[in-house]
């Protein structure tokens, strides 16, 4: 999650224009996500989705192959795409699925390339939608 005037974010550009590249996972799914103020850090403000799309570009630029753009609307960089193929093997529009182009043991349906991760099948049919939420008072656990 990257919070204006609290993130890295400048330290890694600061290590990609030096050159350096610091010692990183490149096969680790890396969701660069948006901040919204919220609860009790409502003094800052929301992460502008440029930032977002500069710190992906940072880090492919670095070596992670499954960087992508989360908790803001971003169709160019919030899909996960195959690194040897460059197809989008996992669709994401907000927190909606599209496109599962996975085989059921976490191959790209394209070429064939193994991408790292947990992968039973298909994904599930979870999604945007609300759940009621019961909230209790305080020092009750809410469970009579």
């Amino acid at each position: 999650m990257i919070i204006r005037n609290a993130s890295k974010a400048s330290l890694l550009t600061s290590q990609n224009a030096a050159g350096r590249r610091p010692a990183i996972a490149h096969d680790r799914q890396d969701p660069t996500t948006a901040f919204h103020p919220d609860f009790t850090m409502r003094d800052r403000p929301p992460t502008p989705p440029e930032t977002l799309a500069r710190a992906r570009r940072i880090a492919l630029d670095n070596g992670i192959r499954y960087a992508y753009t989360g908790n803001v609307h971003d169709p160019a960089g919030q899909s996960t795409r195959c690194h040897a193929c460059g197809e989008v093997v996992i669709e994401r529009y907000w927190y909606r699925l599209g496109a599962w182009r996975l085989t059921g043991d976490g191959q790209c349906r394209s070429c064939g390339t193994r991408i790292p991760g947990v992968f039973d099948g298909s994904p599930g049919t979870w999604g945007p939608r609300q759940l009621p939420v019961r909230l209790a008072p305080p020092g009750r656990s809410g469970q009579d």
